[in-house]
């Protein structure tokens, strides 16, 4: 149908984020059939970059995919390895 969804929601306390505390992000990545477009790929991927751009060492990424079941994909990696992180999603 020629659609593109990309959702990403995050919530924090009213008062915002203190920029000393780091962040502790888990991600979902649905790798079911209907993401396996080229096209659908390269916009998870330039998120994550656009994500591992904002993130600090001190902060923690993990990442979880599913098709039938949830898989561990990476566990608590530091923003300083990010990039790594976007290497897993090949």
């Amino acid at each position: 149908m020629q659609r593109n969804v990309l959702r990403v929601a995050m919530r924090t306390s009213a008062t915002g984020r203190n920029s000393a505390t780091p962040l502790r992000l888990t991600l979902l990545l649905d790798n079911s059939g209907s993401m396996q477009r080229a096209d659908r790929a390269q916009t998870v991927r330039r998120a994550f970059e656009t994500l591992a751009k904002q993130l600090t060492p001190a902060d923690q990424v993990t990442l979880i995919s599913f098709s039938n079941e949830p898989k561990l994909r990476a566990d608590r990696v530091s923003g300083s390895d990010i990039m790594n992180f976007v290497s897993i999603l090949e």
